[in-house]
């Protein structure tokens, strides 16, 4: 996993998911609720490290205005906890709060493969 904090990490991301999902977790580090989601995130990460896809996450505090870029770019909702499956430069899945788990981001990251 890897943390974006800016707009030049968020273009190559963009640029990446022509070629292969991407998956984002938006990650609130003083929120209990986002704690329970990046265990989860972490262990979907672990079980799915071989899988043609990249994982990245963005902490809404420290890198607000990227956060606020990303919901734009993709024309979705900004939430958080929040992941956002990406493909070709669009958003093709995200869900938020406690729907973020491993089975659902691995059901959802299959679908595309």
């Amino acid at each position: 996993m890897q943390e974006l904090r800016d707009s030049d990490d968020w273009k190559s991301v963009l640029k990446l998911s022509e070629s292969r999902p991407v998956i984002i977790l938006k990650h609130s580090t003083t929120c209990p609720i986002s704690a329970g989601a990046w265990e989860e995130f972490h262990h979907f990460a672990d079980d799915n490290n071989s899988k043609e896809s990249d994982f990245f996450y963005v902490k809404v505090i420290e890198s607000r205005s990227l956060s606020n870029q990303i919901a734009e770019d993709l024309n979705i909702k900004h939430e958080s906890p929040q992941a956002i499956l990406i493909q070709d430069k669009s958003s093709v899945w995200n869900t938020s709060h406690s729907s973020i788990t491993n089975e659902q981001l691995t059901e959802n990251l299959i679908a595309t493969l």
